[in-house]
């Protein structure tokens, strides 16, 4: 089931999505390892701080290149409208228990 679980997740968010309106704090472009242990390749990400929702983390769309510009069009702080994965937004609470932060897809200014 641990190795099912976050397949089935990323399947069902891929193909559900739902729309949230956050009070962003940050937002920064990094790169992560993929592996909780630091090996394996990096992978670009933009990581949004929120003071109501959490913190989100976008991926697709985002490379090395473009990861700054992206976290970039998230200032000035404020409201958002950011799609989330359906199946991951309903199990943030468990999400973070074990360190983990729900996918965003994409964001506009909520204004």
């Amino acid at each position: 089931m641990v190795f099912i679980g976050p397949a089935v997740v990323r399947s069902y968010d891929a193909e559900h999505r739902t729309t949230i309106t956050c009070d962003v704090t940050a937002a920064e472009g990094e790169m992560q390892s993929s592996s909780s242990r630091g090996i394996g390749g990096p992978i670009p990400q933009v990581v949004i701080s929120t003071r109501d929702c959490g913190r989100l983390l976008l991926r697709d769309g985002v490379t090395r290149s473009n990861n700054e510009q992206i976290a970039a069009r998230l200032s000035p702080p404020g409201e958002y409208r950011i799609e989330v994965g359906t199946a991951s937004w309903n199990i943030r609470g468990v999400l973070h228990a074990i360190r983990r932060d729900p996918s965003a897809y994409g964001f506009e200014p909520a204004s």
